[in-house]
């Protein structure tokens, strides 16, 4: 995920703690400089065989308050303590160990030069440096197991099974797992790549391929099956279904792959798996461009508009300036999401929306009479 999207999640996360980014990250500061201190005066130990009395304390304390400042001045440097990397993950990692070698080389230079002239061990920097590296980074390990076993999904989400074992399928791990509201909780993951058999994300094994769904779904006691694959067909849709249907499993798919990769979904985004998965309908050309002269200052109404052509033909109607456009749907959640997209809220107040049946002729009758 990019820095925008992480800084967004640091946001929620800290605010949902009831802290601030200057705690969050003030406190990592300190336990940072607490492992320099530590691995310091470890290090000059070391240096005089453990010898107490050959240990000039007051260089050693200024050799240590200079690493902790220059630990802040360079971590800043690097956005170490400025809210763009994941807690725990690869990039801050990068940037800690960045850190920690420029901290080590600045300080380091004048202790090995002029370090016995003011009874310090001139490889004293060189020997704490990596000692320092190691207590950082095992902080932050184990925050992020804490934090990972405390935040789980509410006690009555349903158990599932997640078909593809790759990037999306971690995606979808970390996400049902992380999130505190999730209404879903993994209970296995299934690849028919032979090469991923024993592949654990997060904690979650995978437990075989789709031939042994029938065994899994029964150790796992699992409900419903989230198909994670990038780009699935309709040939592999219809021979999933066909197996996890008779198992009482329900089959669910993903978001369009870019949204997913841009932060735009959220869990409650898997939809169940719809007729149009399995027959592989493509997209429709609706050529709104030959009929603009029909549009043109005309009050308009789409029904069906929260469904995936309803709501592409809401988009391009308004480009071609209608008087007015109606969006009728009996789909509460897909009106409001067709009214977030095109208006920029999903209040369901406005009269651009209808909520209402096509099926109800009543309510058809008066909806025409009314705004004519």
């Amino acid at each position: 995920m990019n820095s925008r999207l992480w800084n967004s999640d640091v946001e929620i996360e800290t605010f949902r703690r009831g802290e601030s980014l200057f705690v969050r990250f003030g406190s990592q500061y300190l336990v940072d400089a607490l492992a320099w201190a530590i691995a310091l005066v470890a290090a000059v130990f070391y240096r005089y065989d453990f010898v107490e009395h050959r240990v000039a304390w007051w260089p050693v304390l200024f050799l240590c308050v200079a690493v902790v400042l220059f630990q802040l001045l360079l971590g800043w440097g690097f956005w170490l303590y400025r809210g763009r990397h994941t807690y725990g993950s690869f990039e801050e990692v990068r940037s800690l160990l960045l850190t920690v070698l420029a901290t080590a080389f600045v300080t380091g230079i004048p202790v090995v030069v002029s370090g016995a002239s003011v009874h310090l061990p001139r490889s004293a920097v060189l020997i704490a440096f990596p000692f320092a590296f190691i207590l950082m980074g095992a902080v932050r390990y184990i925050k992020r197991l804490y934090v990972d076993r405390v935040v789980t999904p509410t006690d009555d989400a349903r158990r599932v099974l997640i078909y593809g074992a790759g990037y999306l399928g971690g995606v979808m791990v970390r996400r049902m797992l992380t999130d505190t509201r999730s209404n879903y909780v993994p209970v296995g993951l299934i690849d028919d790549d032979r090469a991923k058999r024993h592949r654990h994300l997060m904690g979650i094994p995978v437990l075989g391929r789709l031939t042994d769904l029938s065994r899994i779904a029964q150790d796992t006691n699992a409900t419903e099956l989230v198909v994670t694959i990038a780009k699935v067909d309709s040939v592999l849709l219809r021979a999933i279904s066909d197996i996890a249907e008779p198992l009482g499993l329900t089959v669910k798919v993903l978001p369009v792959l870019m949204d997913i990769l841009e932060g735009k979904t959220k869990l409650s985004d898997v939809r169940d798996i719809s007729i149009a998965d399995l027959i592989g309908r493509h997209p429709v050309d609706t050529q709104v461009e030959s009929i603009a002269g029909y549009l043109l200052g005309k009050r308009i109404l789409v029904t069906g508009a929260g469904g995936s052509i309803g709501s592409e033909l809401c988009r391009q109607i308004l480009t071609f300036s209608p008087a007015e456009l109606i969006m009728l749907d009996r789909d509460e959640t897909a009106l409001q999401q067709v009214q977030l997209s095109i208006s920029g809220h999903g209040l369901l107040d406005t009269e651009e929306v209808v909520l209402a049946d096509i099926r109800d002729a009543e309510a058809l009758q008066k909806i025409f009479q009314e705004r004519k």
